[in-house]
């Protein structure tokens, strides 16, 4: 096939049609033929293959075959396939541990130590009062929290997240997980083709009982967007607080929402804010959108547009008794909290 793939490419065939003509591929023809342009050769190679090593005398001579030294195989294997062709072809298969059971009567007949099995080393610490905890660690239990010290709290920064809607006859009020109308869509729908308005705010505050600052988020909160909030929201705040001591300050996130994820996880660690996990049950800024609330209501008349909505929640906000604030965040309260939380778990628990 070889002969006649050349002779048709000399006579001006294309390599489609010797292909074709012989039922080969069109890549096997331009093989062929570029092997046969470069080597003028149509046949197979020999093939480059790395030479053997092999046993030489001290003059560097080659051993004949019959002086070449060959390595003796292992007792127990020579044994074990001495026993495999005794062993009829008729005999069930054995299993492993049929295996390793023999293996072991081998062992035994020839003198052969059993290896010993390996063991996974388990590290135990050494006896001894435990390494203190590095401060910006991360709390995840309620005993870590009461453990805080009154200086450790108050250099902590709470945050918290919350929609305020405004109704043409309820007047203002913050929208709560499981309330009307935004517990389905057809409620959605309805409260916002009634003439109803919605506004989300950013809110922060400190453990030493201070007011951040409030952010009205006007779009779909995204992780790009909450980057911003913290950019132009909290940085400023722990600066307008602590000073220069700002960058002592503790940021207490929530793992379960959007502060932890990486957008977010990176940008704290390029500003070099420390981080505590803090649980959402004890978030202080909880108990502070009911007071917004009640401030909102109060107020004259009933906000008709969205930045009629974010000025009244501002000016709530602003108005709001800092003397409230330094009682939400009292580390005897959020100790009592604590407490609390653990006796209703104790009682719950199985």
């Amino acid at each position: 096939m070889r002969t006649r793939a050349l002779s048709l490419h000399q006579q001006g065939w294309s390599w489609t049609k010797i292909a074709t003509e012989l039922g080969c591929h069109r890549t096997t023809v331009m093989r062929l033929v570029h092997k046969w342009q470069q080597t003028g050769c149509i046949g197979d190679l020999p093939h480059r293959r790395r030479p053997r090593p092999q046993q030489q005398t001290p003059c560097g001579q080659p051993l004949p075959a019959h002086n070449r030294l060959v390595p003796s195989p292992h007792p127990l294997k020579s044994r074990w396939q001495e026993e495999n062709r005794r062993t009829p072809a008729s005999t069930p298969r054995s299993t492993t541990i049929t295996v390793r059971r023999r293996l072991k009567e081998l062992r035994s007949q020839l003198g052969i130590q059993t290896p010993p099995s390996p063991k996974r080393q388990i590290n135990v610490p050494p006896p001894g009062p435990s390494a203190p905890e590095e401060k910006g660690k991360p709390a995840r239990t309620l005993e870590e929290i009461r453990s805080f010290t009154a200086e450790e709290l108050s250099h902590m920064v709470f945050s918290d997240m919350k929609i305020f809607l405004c109704d043409r006859e309820g007047g203002v009020r913050v929208w709560r997980l499981g309330q009307p109308p935004l517990h389905s869509y057809g409620g959605l729908r309805e409260f916002f083709q009634g003439g109803g308005l919605s506004a989300t705010f950013w809110v922060c505050v400190s453990g030493s009982g201070q007011k951040g600052q409030m952010l009205h988020i006007p779009n779909e909160l995204t992780e790009e967007r909450y980057v911003q909030i913290l950019h132009n929201g909290l940085l400023p705040s722990a600066a307008a607080i602590y000073g220069l001591n700002a960058h002592r300050f503790l940021f207490a996130q929530d793992p379960s929402s959007i502060q932890a994820s990486p957008a977010v996880q990176d940008f704290l660690r390029q500003q070099q804010v420390q981080c505590a996990e803090w649980p959402a049950d004890l978030n202080p800024c909880d108990l502070l959108w009911p007071e917004v609330e009640a401030s909102v209501g109060s107020g004259n008349g009933t906000p008709s547009t969205v930045p009629e909505l974010v000025a009244a929640v501002r000016a709530a906000y602003d108005s709001v008794d800092p003397t409230y604030i330094q009682w939400l965040v009292a580390p005897v309260r959020i100790r009592s909290l604590c407490r609390r939380m653990l006796r209703a778990r104790a009682k719950h628990a199985p």
